[in-house]
Order: structure tokens, then sequence, then C-alpha cells
């Protein structure tokens, strides 16, 4: 699953925040990418520890090395567990 924004600043900090649980304990990536080939990190690439219980996850980041589009993105990996994600914010923090 992917969410894609086209209005990252580079220098700028953002804040995403989303909750988030799984049927069973388990690890998933959350990355800002640039949206197109090569797919490098803008900033973010965190491991994100779900389990069975909703919890809110909150990550900032200073965006770099931005393209036209950028994204970020939930890797999920190849279980056929589910994952449930919802509330996602992304917002700029005043520094």
């Amino acid at each position: 699953m992917a969410q894609l924004f086209d209005d990252f600043q580079g220098g700028t900090t953002y804040a995403v925040r989303f909750r988030a649980k799984a049927d069973a304990p388990r690890s998933i990536q959350l990355a800002a990418e640039v949206e197109e080939p090569d797919w490098h990190s803008i900033g973010l690439r965190e491991a994100v520890l779900l389990t069975e219980d909703w919890q809110t996850y909150q990550y900032e980041f200073q965006a770099k090395d931005i393209a036209a589009l950028n994204r970020i993105v939930f890797w999920l990996g190849d279980c056929t567990r589910t994952v449930w994600i919802a509330d996602f914010t992304r917002t700029k923090v005043a520094k």
C-alpha cells in the first residue's frame, strides 16, 4: 500500500502519524521514497513493530533528495497475514 504526495519540500521536517494493528505480532517497513525508478529513500525508513492491539505510531523525518513525485510506503512483506492501517496523516513540523 502506498500513499502518494507530490509536495514534499527538501530540507523540511515532516511527521507521519497513523494507527495500526495486525492479526499476529509482526514487523513492517515504513518509508518515504522517490516515486520513480531507483525508488530511493528521501529520509524515512523505519521498522514498525505491530501487535494485535491498535497502537498509534508517529515518526519524523527531514525530506531530502526529493523528486517531482514522492510517496510514503508501507512494505508489508510476503506474509499472508492481515494488517490494518488507519487515520494516516502527514504534516509539516514547525522548527
